[in-house]
């Protein structure tokens, strides 16, 4: 039963990214754990059920990205990641070289 449940968790989210990005791109990190999703007007907040310490975002990403994005990391479960679309482009550039 929480198998399911989680299942449809994760579909649920996978269909409101698919809603989201339709003018940009969705970024996947540390397989599919860290996801950031886009569009051109909107800044969206990403709940991802992760632990994630920022130096592992920083092993991926140059400094300058990282510090060009709002990063919010809390000792929770749970991480809010905050973004803003406009560095997108060059975050993937980075992250694919």
């Amino acid at each position: 039963m929480g198998e399911r449940d989680n299942r449809s968790k994760q579909k649920a989210r996978h269909k409101f990214l698919q809603g989201k990005e339709s003018l940009a791109a969705k970024l996947c990190l540390t397989n599919s754990s860290l996801i950031i999703s886009c569009t051109s007007t909107y800044v969206h907040t990403v709940t991802v059920p992760v632990l994630l310490k920022s130096r592992d975002i920083r092993r991926r990403l140059s400094l300058e990205t990282v510090s060009n994005f709002n990063l919010n990391f809390q000792d929770t479960l749970e991480q809010k990641v905050m973004y803003m679309d406009k560095f997108l482009p060059s975050m993937m550039m980075k992250v694919t070289q």
